[in-house]
C-alpha cells in the first residue's frame, strides 16, 4: 500500500471526524445556553416578586414617615412636644431599620431617595421640635411640623415614591 492509498482512507476519515467534532461541539454550547436562559428565567420568577413585595415595603415605609400619616399614628394625649419629638424620631428610625434591608432589591439611585426623604423628615421634625418652647404641647408640634412640610418647596416624599414608582415600570416592561 502506497502513500497516496492510505491517503484516501484517511483525509475522508479526518474530515468525517472533524465535522462531527464541530457538529457535537455547536449542539453543546447551544445546550449550555439553553440552560442559563432556563437558569435565569427561574431566577426571575424567584426573585421579582421579592423585588416587588420590597418596593411594595418602601413605599409603605414612606407613607409612614409622611408628615400627615406620621404625626396622627404617633400622636398620644397629653404628651408635651418634647415627648413627641422623641416618640417621631424613634418611630422614624424604628420604621427605616425595620425596612433597611429592602435596599438590596433596590437600585441605589431609589435608595438614595429613599434616604434623602428619611434624612429630610427627620430634619424637620428636629427643626421643628428646635423652634417649640419647653412648655409646648404635642399637637402644638404637628401643627407646626405640617405647616413647615406644606410650605416646602418639594417634597423629598413624593420624589421618592416616583423614582421607586419608575424603577417598578422598569421591572415590569
Amino acid at each position: 500500500m502506497d502513500f497516496s492509498e492510505l491517503i484516501k482512507y484517511i483525509l475522508p476519515a479526518l474530515i468525517v471526524l472533524a465535522c462531527a467534532y464541530l457538529t457535537i461541539r455547536q449542539f453543546l454550547t447551544r445546550e449550555e445556553q439553553k440552560q442559563r436562559l432556563e437558569l435565569a428565567m427561574g431566577n426571575q420568577k424567584i426573585i421579582t416578586p421579592l423585588r416587588l413585595a420590597a418596593f411594595e415595603r418602601i413605599i409603605l415605609f414612606l407613607e409612614r414617615i409622611n408628615p400627615g400619616n406620621l404625626l396622627v399614628r404617633v400622636q398620644s394625649p397629653g404628651l408635651t412636644a418634647k415627648d413627641f419629638h422623641r416618640a417621631l424620631i424613634s418611630t422614624i428610625r424604628a420604621e427605616y431599620e425595620h425596612n433597611m434591608s429592602q435596599q438590596i432589591y433596590i437600585s441605589d439611585e431609589s435608595w438614595e431617595a429613599v434616604l434623602t426623604a428619611k434624612e429630610s423628615i427627620l430634619e424637620l421634625v428636629n427643626i421643628s421640635a428646635q423652634r417649640m418652647s419647653a412648655e409646648s404641647k404635642a399637637i402644638e408640634l404637628s401643627t407646626y411640623i405640617l405647616q413647615m412640610f406644606a410650605q416646602a418647596d418639594d417634597n423629598p416624599i413624593k420624589d421618592a415614591i416616583e423614582k421607586v414608582k419608575a424603577e417598578i415600570a422598569e421591572i415590569l416592561k
